[in-house]
């Protein structure tokens, strides 16, 4: 049985890890892509939060339902890493789109 609820703890991980993935694509956009197309930049990063957000939700509540502590110990480890990461990239984002906003708003 450990072995089916760890692959279940790990696929909302995996989901996570692309929402992360596509906030980089929304940053990208944010720093990159034309000012007219700002709003969809901050879209993004806002629906890449909503999903990052509900998968590392979905670990969090199979996790107890792993045995392994080394597994769960490290899975904890990438989560806060991923989470610390994700929260960096996302604030920056979200700061740019403000910020072209914000200038357009100004011409």
């Amino acid at each position: 049985m450990e072995e089916p609820n760890q692959y279940a703890t790990m696929e909302p991980f995996h989901t996570a890890e692309a929402c992360f993935e596509a906030l980089k694509s929304a940053f990208e956009a944010a720093y990159k892509g034309s000012p007219a197309s700002i709003s969809d930049a901050g879209l993004a990063a806002f629906m890449a939060r909503a999903g990052f957000g509900g998968a590392m939700l979905n670990v969090k509540i199979k996790l107890p339902g792993v045995d392994s502590e080394e597994f769960k110990s490290d899975l904890r480890t990438r989560m806060a890493s991923l989470h610390d990461e994700f929260g960096s990239i996302y604030v920056e984002t979200h700061q740019q789109v403000t910020k072209v906003l914000n200038e357009l708003a100004q011409s």
